[in-house]
Protein backbone atom coordinates (compact mmCIF):
# COMPACT_ATOMS: atom_id res chain seq x y z
CA UNK A 1 0.00 0.00 0.00
CA UNK A 2 1.31 3.41 -0.95
CA UNK A 3 -0.36 6.78 -1.28
CA UNK A 4 0.36 8.56 -4.53
CA UNK A 5 -0.12 12.16 -5.51
CA UNK A 6 -1.86 13.21 -8.70
CA UNK A 7 0.21 12.48 -11.80
CA UNK A 8 2.70 10.29 -9.93
CA UNK A 9 3.71 7.04 -11.57
CA UNK A 10 4.51 3.96 -9.52
CA UNK A 11 6.31 0.99 -11.05
CA UNK A 12 5.69 -2.56 -9.89
CA UNK A 13 7.88 -5.45 -10.96
CA UNK A 14 6.97 -9.07 -11.52
CA UNK A 15 10.00 -11.38 -11.77
CA UNK A 16 8.99 -14.16 -14.11
CA UNK A 17 11.98 -16.38 -13.39
CA UNK A 18 10.93 -19.85 -12.31
CA UNK A 19 12.60 -23.21 -11.86
CA UNK A 20 9.92 -25.07 -13.81
CA UNK A 21 7.90 -24.52 -16.93
CA UNK A 22 4.31 -23.34 -16.83
CA UNK A 23 2.02 -20.32 -16.79
CA UNK A 24 2.31 -17.85 -13.93
CA UNK A 25 0.22 -14.81 -13.04
CA UNK A 26 0.70 -11.83 -10.72
CA UNK A 27 -2.30 -9.71 -9.73
CA UNK A 28 -1.88 -6.08 -8.65
CA UNK A 29 -4.84 -4.45 -6.87
CA UNK A 30 -5.19 -0.75 -7.63
CA UNK A 31 -7.49 1.28 -5.37
CA UNK A 32 -8.52 4.91 -5.54
CA UNK A 33 -8.78 6.92 -2.31
CA UNK A 34 -10.95 9.52 -4.03
CA UNK A 35 -13.86 7.45 -5.24
CA UNK A 36 -13.17 4.09 -3.49
CA UNK A 37 -13.06 2.32 -6.83
CA UNK A 38 -10.60 -0.48 -7.42
CA UNK A 39 -9.25 -2.47 -10.29
CA UNK A 40 -6.96 -5.47 -10.72
CA UNK A 41 -4.08 -5.53 -13.14
CA UNK A 42 -3.05 -9.08 -14.06
CA UNK A 43 0.34 -9.82 -15.54
CA UNK A 44 0.81 -13.23 -17.14
CA UNK A 45 4.05 -15.00 -17.86
CA UNK A 46 4.73 -18.30 -19.60
CA UNK A 47 7.98 -20.18 -18.99
CA UNK A 48 8.81 -22.56 -21.82
CA UNK A 49 11.24 -25.41 -21.38
CA UNK A 50 12.65 -28.33 -23.30
CA UNK A 51 11.27 -31.81 -22.69
CA UNK A 52 13.76 -34.53 -23.59
CA UNK A 53 12.22 -37.95 -24.20
CA UNK A 54 13.49 -41.45 -24.87
CA UNK A 55 11.19 -44.49 -25.09
CA UNK A 56 11.65 -48.26 -25.32
CA UNK A 57 10.10 -48.25 -28.81
CA UNK A 58 12.94 -45.98 -29.97
CA UNK A 59 15.78 -48.13 -28.63
CA UNK A 60 16.77 -50.56 -31.36
CA UNK A 61 19.55 -53.05 -32.09
CA UNK A 62 21.41 -53.61 -35.36
CA UNK A 63 20.76 -57.35 -34.89
CA UNK A 64 17.92 -58.56 -32.66
CA UNK A 65 19.37 -62.09 -32.48
CA UNK A 66 23.13 -61.65 -32.28
CA UNK A 67 25.70 -64.38 -31.89
CA UNK A 68 28.24 -64.36 -29.11
CA UNK A 69 31.10 -61.97 -29.85
CA UNK A 70 29.18 -60.03 -32.52
CA UNK A 71 29.32 -56.23 -32.38
CA UNK A 72 25.80 -54.89 -31.95
CA UNK A 73 24.97 -51.21 -32.49
CA UNK A 74 22.40 -49.90 -30.03
CA UNK A 75 20.51 -46.90 -31.42
CA UNK A 76 18.33 -44.55 -29.40
CA UNK A 77 15.98 -41.94 -30.80
CA UNK A 78 16.02 -38.90 -28.53
CA UNK A 79 13.29 -36.27 -28.88
CA UNK A 80 12.76 -32.74 -27.59
CA UNK A 81 8.98 -32.42 -27.44
CA UNK A 82 9.25 -29.17 -25.50
CA UNK A 83 9.09 -25.60 -26.76
CA UNK A 84 12.66 -24.56 -25.96
CA UNK A 85 16.09 -25.69 -27.12
CA UNK A 86 17.97 -28.27 -25.03
CA UNK A 87 21.66 -27.40 -25.11
CA UNK A 88 24.51 -29.78 -24.24
CA UNK A 89 22.25 -32.59 -23.03
CA UNK A 90 24.10 -35.73 -21.98
CA UNK A 91 22.96 -39.16 -23.27
CA UNK A 92 24.25 -42.37 -21.64
CA UNK A 93 23.84 -46.07 -22.39
CA UNK A 94 23.85 -48.62 -19.56
CA UNK A 95 24.10 -52.41 -19.41
CA UNK A 96 21.45 -52.96 -16.74
CA UNK A 97 19.45 -50.47 -14.70
CA UNK A 98 20.91 -47.00 -15.01
CA UNK A 99 21.12 -46.59 -11.23
CA UNK A 100 23.22 -49.72 -10.70
CA UNK A 101 24.35 -50.91 -14.14
CA UNK A 102 27.61 -50.35 -15.99
CA UNK A 103 27.84 -47.46 -18.44
CA UNK A 104 28.61 -48.54 -22.00
CA UNK A 105 30.97 -46.26 -23.87
CA UNK A 106 31.23 -42.60 -23.01
CA UNK A 107 28.83 -39.69 -22.63
CA UNK A 108 27.24 -38.33 -25.80
CA UNK A 109 26.43 -34.60 -25.83
CA UNK A 110 23.57 -33.35 -28.01
CA UNK A 111 21.73 -30.11 -28.66
CA UNK A 112 18.11 -30.33 -29.81
CA UNK A 113 15.87 -27.56 -31.09
CA UNK A 114 12.20 -27.58 -30.03
CA UNK A 115 10.27 -30.45 -31.66
CA UNK A 116 13.50 -31.95 -33.04
CA UNK A 117 15.05 -35.39 -32.69
CA UNK A 118 18.33 -37.19 -33.21
CA UNK A 119 19.69 -40.73 -33.06
CA UNK A 120 22.53 -41.58 -30.69
CA UNK A 121 24.43 -44.86 -31.02
CA UNK A 122 26.75 -47.03 -28.98
CA UNK A 123 28.38 -50.41 -29.73
CA UNK A 124 28.24 -53.51 -27.52
CA UNK A 125 29.89 -56.90 -27.90
CA UNK A 126 27.23 -59.61 -27.54
CA UNK A 127 27.54 -62.04 -24.64
CA UNK A 128 25.37 -65.08 -23.97
CA UNK A 129 22.27 -64.20 -21.97
CA UNK A 130 19.50 -61.63 -21.77
CA UNK A 131 20.42 -57.97 -21.27
CA UNK A 132 18.43 -54.83 -20.48
CA UNK A 133 19.98 -51.75 -22.08
CA UNK A 134 18.96 -48.43 -20.55
CA UNK A 135 19.31 -45.11 -22.31
CA UNK A 136 19.25 -42.00 -20.12
CA UNK A 137 18.95 -38.42 -21.33
CA UNK A 138 20.11 -35.61 -19.01
CA UNK A 139 20.97 -38.16 -16.31
CA UNK A 140 20.08 -37.47 -12.68
CA UNK A 141 22.49 -40.09 -11.33
CA UNK A 142 25.58 -37.93 -10.79
CA UNK A 143 24.90 -34.67 -12.60
CA UNK A 144 21.46 -34.17 -11.02
CA UNK A 145 20.11 -33.33 -14.46
CA UNK A 146 21.65 -30.17 -15.82
CA UNK A 147 18.64 -29.09 -17.90
CA UNK A 148 15.40 -27.84 -16.33
CA UNK A 149 12.63 -29.59 -18.27
CA UNK A 150 8.87 -29.44 -18.33
CA UNK A 151 8.80 -33.20 -17.53
CA UNK A 152 11.75 -34.98 -15.89
CA UNK A 153 10.03 -38.40 -15.68
CA UNK A 154 10.46 -39.42 -19.33
CA UNK A 155 14.26 -39.24 -19.53
CA UNK A 156 15.03 -42.95 -19.47
CA UNK A 157 13.85 -46.18 -21.06
CA UNK A 158 15.19 -49.65 -21.79
CA UNK A 159 14.96 -52.44 -24.29
CA UNK A 160 16.03 -56.07 -23.94
CA UNK A 161 18.17 -58.22 -26.20
CA UNK A 162 19.08 -61.91 -25.85
CA UNK A 163 22.10 -63.75 -27.20
CA UNK A 164 21.60 -67.49 -27.51
CA UNK A 165 24.27 -70.08 -26.96
CA UNK A 166 25.29 -71.89 -30.12
CA UNK A 167 27.54 -74.73 -31.13
CA UNK A 168 28.88 -75.69 -34.54
CA UNK A 169 29.70 -79.32 -35.32
CA UNK A 170 31.96 -79.97 -38.30
CA UNK A 171 32.60 -83.39 -39.81
CA UNK A 172 31.16 -86.76 -38.83
CA UNK A 173 29.63 -86.62 -35.38
CA UNK A 174 28.49 -89.77 -33.62
CA UNK A 175 27.45 -90.45 -30.09
CA UNK A 176 24.93 -88.87 -27.82
CA UNK A 177 24.72 -85.44 -26.33
CA UNK A 178 22.96 -84.72 -23.05
CA UNK A 179 22.20 -81.11 -22.18
CA UNK A 180 21.22 -80.00 -18.74
CA UNK A 181 21.19 -76.80 -16.77
CA UNK A 182 24.21 -75.92 -14.65
CA UNK A 183 22.25 -76.31 -11.41
CA UNK A 184 21.22 -79.91 -12.32
CA UNK A 185 24.80 -81.25 -12.01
Amino acid sequence: DRDMTGGEVQTAYFDCAATSAGRFQADFDIKSDQDTSSDTLSVNCTIVAPDLVVSAANITFSDNSPTEGETVTISAGVYNIGNYEATNAVVRFYDGDYTTGKQIGSDHTITLAPQASTVVQENWTAKIGSYDFYVVVDPQVDSNGSIAESDETNNYAYNTIATSMWTIFIGNVTGSLALQTADAR
